[in-house]
């Protein structure tokens, strides 16, 4: 240990594997760090503070110039931490700017007592803020462990303090508030190149002060190879958000923002009042490059419905399709429609319209509402709720779901469509993929049961006159026999068809859409809800839905998002149908 004296400020050089302080050539400020009752303002004796177990450390920094002569000291009450923390009393305290990008000091002690003597001295003109938190690092913290509470201290009325040069502001209190609050989520990154030894990405916490994002010291998580670890921080009420960013300068990757956002500024918030826990905070890093990736998602099937509406539809749209959310024949054909017409599938309870779907339509305003399916699907009383958001509702049904089809289509489609997509009714996975591409290019989605055309689906052919049909999926789903009968209704007929539901996905995207598409929507294929509301939307913005199995992504999909290199992802439902480690994988992808 190095020791020198300097107008009673003890300077301690030391050397310890669990503190981590940046390199610098000049030492720039003395930070005073001492547990137990002191007079505000005074400096400890050295046997005291050693004696206490307190550590008086130099701060050494890149960012601020030398020579500095303000300072600021006082005490801080650190009681919040001792009772959210009873079993770990290790701390660390920050100076740093008042934005926080910089981090002027870090210092990691135990707590001795409720109360901690702090002094920064040799500082410029400027304005500082100065942190306090707790990691479960068993010792001393650093910059690196992983944070288990954090907050900035509070001075009278705010958290920052502005020093003029050579101020001194001594005696100074704060209390570290109640930890009521907590965030959790997860940190993930995909794509990294391998054999990194050092961290690469972290996730920070950004606290809101009026207008502006203030980025907190430490971090709540880190990684430095392509994998999803969690996080959980206890906190004070508040507003914040959390960041997904790069660590190491020579390793760049393209950071991110809660909910997807390419900025702080436009992050999403992060609301905590006492006593909450808000889950599922989730985000992550990926090379430089790669397409950004949105969520649309709600707490429910109606609440996801609703958000892909009203995050694609403008009020004034020319129709807004109803159908129930808990099944999918009457939809696969409506999506198709709702698509080439600009207007969304809004999925409802067979009995009664959810609160949420009544306000997206009061919000659309649309010229006429399309109910899909028989009262057995969606009951009158919902009909008679419809009336209320349109000057025209009206109903399109059959006797069964390959007469809704070709009804859905004889009420949308002239003669003459480019195309005809041809889908099994019984499965699901084919006609969502396919809904998209007919939205698109401006063609149905005909529903047959797998071994033969009903006589309404054939009496539609009959009318359309397509110039081409499209059978989806393998004759597993389709047979042959119907492709060979769907020859009578076009000149040319094709099937697009993979070894799964995902090959299928991706060939009918392949076969549909060039690249450079403007975004695409990622769908779990396993579950139609999600799916049913994003074919409309994407069919709208000439976009494919690609499907995933939910935890993990395909080769074909993998394949299918390179040659895509689409302008951004939008992926439909929440981390339970499509996990946040996929939706990274997604965005790996497209570099």
């Amino acid at each position: 240990m190095l020791r020198s004296r300097n107008q009673g400020v003890v300077l301690s050089l030391f050397t310890r594997a669990h503190i981590r302080i940046r390199r610098s050539t000049a030492v720039i400020a003395a930070v005073l760090l001492v547990a137990g009752a002191m007079t505000a303002g005074s400096v400890a004796a050295p046997d005291r503070a050693e004696a206490v177990g307190s550590t008086l450390m130099p701060a050494r920094t890149d960012d601020l110039p030398p020579g500095g002569t303000a300072r600021i000291s006082g005490n801080m009450d650190v009681t919040a931490l001792l009772a959210a923390h009873p079993g770990n009393r290790s701390y660390t305290a920050w100076l740093t700017s008042e934005d926080g990008q910089k981090v002027y000091s870090v210092l990691g002690d135990a707590i001795f007592s409720k109360s901690i003597h702090f002094g920064y001295a040799g500082l410029p003109a400027g304005t500082y803020r100065v942190a306090v938190g707790t990691s479960g690092f068993d010792g001393q913290n650093t910059e690196k462990s992983p944070l288990t509470s954090v907050q900035f201290l509070r001075f009278g009325s705010g958290s920052s303090i502005t020093l003029a040069d050579g101020e001194q502001q001594v005696g100074l209190t704060a209390t570290a508030r109640s930890l009521d609050s907590r965030i959790s989520g997860t940190l993930g990154a995909s794509g990294l190149a391998p054999g990194a030894t050092s961290d690469v990405a972290g996730a920070r916490l950004y606290e809101r002060d009026g207008a502006e994002w203030v980025r907190l010291p430490g971090l709540a998580a880190d990684l430095f190879h392509d994998d999803i670890v969690p996080y959980s921080v206890a906190l004070p009420p508040g507003e914040y958000t959390v960041g997904y960013e790069g660590l190491d300068p020579m390793a760049p990757v393209a950071e991110e923002w809660w909910e997807g956002a390419t900025t702080v500024e436009s992050a999403a918030l992060v609301k905590v009042v006492a006593g909450q826990h808000r889950e599922g905070v989730a985000g992550g890093v990926v090379p430089v490059g790669a397409a950004p990736a949105t969520r649309l998602a709600g707490d429910d099937r109606f609440q996801t419905s609703a958000a892909v509406s009203a995050a694609t539809f403008a009020p004034g749209v020319p129709v807004a399709y109803v159908t129930n959310g808990w099944k999918f024949p009457d939809a696969l054909s409506g999506a198709a429609a709702a698509g080439a017409l600009g207007g969304p599938v809004l999925l409802t309870d067979g009995e009664s319209l959810p609160t949420v779907i009544a306000d997206e339509l009061a919000r659309l305003t649309p010229a006429k509402i399309v109910v899909l399916g028989s009262e057995a699907s969606v009951g009158a009383g919902v009909v008679t709720s419809l009336t209320r958001y349109a000057t025209t509702v009206e109903r399109t049904a059959g006797d069964d779901r390959f007469e809704t089809s070709a009804a859905v289509s004889a009420a949308s489609f002239s003669p003459g469509v480019p195309v005809a997509y041809l889908a099994n009714g019984w499965k699901f996975p084919d006609a969502l993929s396919g809904a998209a591409a007919a939205g698109t290019l401006g063609g149905p989605v005909l529903l047959t049961d797998g071994s033969s055309l009903s006589s309404s689906v054939s009496a539609e052919l009959t009318r359309l006159k397509p110039a081409k049909i499209v059978v989806l999926g393998s004759a597993a789903s389709v047979s042959d026999s119907v492709l060979s009968t769907a020859r009578a209704y076009a000149a040319r007929v094709d099937r697009l068809a993979g070894a799964d539901r995902f090959a299928t996905s991706a060939a009918v995207s392949a076969a549909t859409f060039a690249p450079g598409v403007p975004v695409v929507y990622l769908a779990n294929g396993w579950k139609f809800p999600d799916a049913l509301s994003g074919a409309p939307a994407a069919g709208s913005v000439g976009a494919p839905v690609l499907l995933t199995s939910g935890d993990t992504m395909s080769q074909d999909i993998t394949d299918e998002l390179a040659r895509l290199k689409p302008g951004k992802i939008i992926v439909l439902g929440s981390d339970a149908s499509v996990t946040d480690f996929v939706r990274l994988f997604a965005r790996a992808a497209t570099r």
